[in-house]
């Protein structure tokens, strides 16, 4: 499949949707010249263990399209050292309370054996790979972005 995605004009990164007043990102993902997918990311997890939410409705968005003809679901995205850490979680983004009402929500324990799921996870993939702002789950080192340490030497 070849996915293009594109980034909305958006400010705000993947913030708190708690601490920073509705933090988020968003964008559109695109079969071809056919829309595809609409995304949705925000910061999960706890501060020792970050995660960004990226959810996502997926299926056919014509002008005569239904919302049962797509699926929500939610990835909890965190980066590790060989390949992102993705689990699907509650399809629920805080910070995008809209997000349940663009197709039918997909629960953590179906999504595996849902007959999307394949394309849900080659349509995550292509989100992370070509959207800037998530830059930061990359499996890559060289793509990732700059993390301050501290040395006490």
């Amino acid at each position: 499949m070849n996915l293009k995605v594109e980034p909305a004009e958006d400010p705000m990164g993947a913030g708190c949707a708690c601490c920073d007043g509705g933090g988020g990102l968003r964008g559109f993902v695109y079969e071809g010249e056919e829309p595809c997918a609409v995304y949705f990311a925000e910061s999960g997890g706890m501060a020792s263990k970050p995660v960004v939410l990226i959810g996502f409705a997926i299926g056919r968005w014509g002008a005569d399209a239904d919302v049962n003809e797509r699926a929500c679901v939610v990835f909890g995205c965190s980066a590790g050292d060989v390949a992102t850490d993705v689990k699907p979680t509650i399809p629920y983004l805080l910070s995008f309370p809209e997000f349940r009402t663009l197709g039918v929500g997909v629960e953590p324990d179906e999504a595996a054996a849902h007959p999307l799921y394949p394309r849900m996870r080659e349509t995550l993939d292509a989100i992370i790979a070509q959207d800037p702002r998530l830059a930061h789950l990359r499996p890559q080192a060289a793509d990732r972005r700059p993390r301050f340490s501290a040395d006490p030497a």
